[in-house]
């Protein structure tokens, strides 16, 4: 079996086989730490809430803190993630299905090779999901190549436009490990105690004008980067800067 140049990392995204593999284990790694962490949830009556309004969901958290996202899929709502066009995002598209969420494939312009990779379409695509079947659409707002944790405009547009709320979901633990990767992602531990936040949802402004939009894209961050910096300090860890 020929690996590619990038090693078993590589291998994992790049082959079909690597990537069948690669997400039957990250789905039973997700599933061990879930199941062996003892969890604070604080503020899930909020979640719990939107859910039962007769509407489409945004709920959003950061790239970095995207690994336990399979967590809060609710049961009896269809759930779309909207994942990029690259290998990792095939990977992950993989890793996702085993927790009945639906990818949907794009990712914002990419500026640094000029070119347009489906944002577009996937837009197209969610606003659908969230008017015509009330989803779960799931968003890293600094994904997928940052800067990490400042928002970009998709998320706020997307909420104007549909008039969806927003969730913004942040977690945390004592044990885990963080990357050297743009967004710092962490990787939990099993057998240990984690945070997990669930503010107040975020209500899109009426006004749809380049003021609004401004403003609204602020909160949005301002809000997921306190709860972020909450979760880290309640499991005792320094908590991650934006860049």
């Amino acid at each position: 079996m020929e690996r590619s140049a990038d090693g078993i990392g590589g291998w994992l995204r790049k082959s079909a086989t690597g990537r069948l593999l690669g997400a039957h284990l990250g789905a039973f790694y997700i599933r061990l730490v879930a199941w062996t962490t003892r969890w604070d949830r604080i503020g899930k009556q909020n979640f719990d809430r939107l859910l039962q309004e007769d509407s489409g969901v945004i709920a959003t958290a950061w790239h970095g803190r995207l690994f336990m996202a399979p967590l809060w899929v609710p049961r009896n709502r269809r759930t779309i993630a909207m994942i990029s066009r690259n290998d990792d995002g095939e990977l992950i598209s993989a890793l996702v299905r085993r927790f009945n969420v639906i990818a949907i494939r794009g990712s914002t312009y990419d500026h640094e090779k000029k070119r347009e990779k489906g944002g577009g379409e996937v837009f197209a695509d969610a606003v659908q999901e969230l008017t015509e079947h009330k989803a779960l659409v799931a968003i890293t707002p600094d994904g997928p190549r940052g800067p990490r944790m400042r928002a970009q405009r998709g998320i706020a547009r997307l909420s104007i436009e549909t008039g969806t709320p927003i969730q913004p979901i942040a977690y945390s633990v004592r044990r885990g490990k963080i990357f050297r990767s743009w967004d710092r992602f962490l990787l939990p531990w099993p057998f240990g105690r984690g945070v997990q936040i669930f503010d107040e949802p975020l209500w899109p402004p009426e006004e749809n004008d380049e003021a609004a939009m401004t403003q609204y894209l602020s909160r949005i961050e301002e809000r997921l980067i306190a709860i972020s910096t909450q979760a880290d300090i309640l499991c005792g860890r320094e908590p991650i800067a934006p860049k």
